[in-house]
């Protein structure tokens, strides 16, 4: 079976919104526990996107942006903080 595939927007260089406009065809939505983060389809690659290769999009799994979105000061919606 195949995974979603997983994009950071880099927020120092590009918005989400503008992300999402750039990647429409792909109908990419916007993951429930990391700020910053859209789903692509499985299989999608995105090596040679424009956005990747300036910095924009960082093709990122799930599992390795949760530790800083748990330690971020942004209170997540069913995540309990460290203090």
């Amino acid at each position: 079976r195949s995974h979603s595939r997983h994009v950071r927007v880099n927020t120092l260089k590009t918005t989400i919104e503008e992300a999402e406009k750039m990647l429409w065809r792909l109908k990419p939505t916007r993951d429930a526990h990391v700020p910053n983060l859209l789903v692509l389809p499985p299989g999608t690659d995105l090596h040679n996107h424009p956005m990747v290769k300036d910095g924009r999009l960082i093709q990122q799994g799930k599992a390795s942006c949760l530790p800083a979105a748990a330690l971020a000061s942004i209170p997540m919606e069913g995540w309990e903080g460290l203090g």
